[in-house]
């Protein structure tokens, strides 16, 4: 069998960082591709890729910042509490209404440092991007290998239009390419691509719908946790994206295991899980056998799984109500010894910037009294001191109740 492979890069803004580190992963699986179609974001990425230098691209995100990329008079400030983000983004639409769009220099600047037109001219890989024409918001496919000035092209690909200005190109004006097409599988497969191996950054750009060929193989990496911010950047977060797309990336290829988490392949929570089920009640093993508890369960943990993962499942559960951190990969100790840790130190994770909504899930978290991870606290402190809870209690809270006898069967 051969494959006529294509790397597919989403737009994403400062979420970006995510598409290098699955990059990582992909040299390091030695899997390679003939030809990388692009919008917005990842045509910087692209370029980064196309240097073929792992070392510079990832110092690049582990240094960034939004005056790299904007100019605006709050570009340089912190951004760690939800009063400091909206002061930034406040500063960022005044400079955009006053302006017409805060100005691209920086961008240009950082295009022009990135590329070295010479190492595309002679490149094996064919780039691709998408950038819309302003007038009348048409797409633009460019052939970034056969061009000259193809900085500026890059640059129009990711002037996120009206927070940034038009690029101004041969007479007319061009914005981000994520207007028209903020995932360019489509590109891909007009260009003969038989594998496509995507990876998604989560732009809010338009995203056409496709229909795959039979005989084309779809390799599609998404995160399914919240990578902060699309407008503003930040090292810190961009290191921790960074982070997930490499390990996200080997699992899709079986090197490790999990959803949300990422544990070694010896990693058994199965054995744990079959055991804790043989320590329960009648009444509370009548729970499991209630087709509206995996409902319900299932929504927790964003996706079907089958019997052999459950315990897996309800593992991650619990991690992710306390928070811990998911940008690094596991052993069962070393999982289990951040539980307890944990559960004496909870507090905010530490300073990353965040996007508005995930601002609002965090304080709900913390304060509402209802949220999932107040209730789970409750009810892991009534179970450690064995105090009787009611029928009633107990269904109304299902999943987190089996969720904090998990917990405590582990401490125990």
């Amino acid at each position: 069998m051969s494959y006529h492979t294509a790397l597919v890069l989403s737009g994403g803004g400062a979420r970006g960082a995510y598409q290098i580190g699955a990059w990582r992963a992909l040299k390091e699986l030695g899997i390679s591709f003939e030809m990388i179609t692009s919008t917005s974001v990842g045509t910087l990425n692209a370029a980064l890729i196309m240097m073929n230098d792992e070392t510079k691209a990832q110092q690049l995100w582990y240094k960034i910042s939004t005056e790299q990329i904007l100019a605006f008079p709050q570009a340089a400030a912190t951004n760690y509490s939800f009063k400091q983000l909206t002061r930034q983004l406040r500063s960022l639409s005044k400079t955009a209404m006053k302006e017409k769009g805060v100005s691209t220099l920086p961008l240009q600047k950082l295009m022009v440092q990135t590329l070295d037109e010479a190492k595309l001219k002679t490149s094996s890989i064919k780039f691709y991007i998408c950038t819309t024409r302003l007038k009348g918001l048409k797409e633009k496919v460019v052939a970034i290998h056969s061009i000259k000035q193809s900085w500026k092209w890059l640059t129009a690909s990711a002037a996120f239009f009206p927070a940034m200005q038009p690029v101004r190109i041969q007479g007319e004006d061009y914005v981000d390419g994520g207007y028209r097409n903020d995932f360019p599988l489509d590109v891909a497969l007009s260009k003969g691509a038989k594998e496509c191996i995507c990876i998604d950054a989560k732009g809010p750009g338009v995203r056409k719908k496709i229909s795959l060929p039979e005989n084309v193989v779809n390799v599609q990496l998404r995160s399914p946790w919240p990578l902060g911010s699309f407008l503003i950047f930040d090292s810190k977060r961009s290191k921790v994206n960074e982070r997930l797309g490499y390990l996200e990336m080997l699992k899709y290829f079986g090197k490790y295991t999990g959803f949300w988490y990422t544990f070694s392949n010896m990693t058994d929570w199965q054995t744990n899980w079959q055991a804790f089920i043989m320590s329960l009640s009648a009444q509370e093993f009548a729970l499991l056998k209630k087709s509206n508890f995996w409902q319900k369960f299932y929504k927790y943990h964003g996706k079907k799984v089958s019997l052999e993962q459950v315990g897996e499942a309800f593992v991650e559960l619990i991690g992710r109500i306390l928070r811990l951190p998911a940008d690094r990969s596991y052993t069962k100790e070393q999982f289990l010894n951040a539980f307890m840790k944990k559960k004496t130190e909870l507090s905010f994770p530490p300073e990353l910037v965040r996007s508005f909504n995930e601002w609002v899930e965090l304080y709900y978290k913390d304060y509402f009294f209802l949220s999932k991870k107040n209730q789970f606290l409750f009810l892991d402190a009534l179970l450690e001191k064995d105090m009787h809870l009611s029928k009633w209690f107990i269904e109304q809270t299902e999943v987190l109740f089996i969720a904090a006898k998990f917990f405590q069967f582990f401490k125990k």
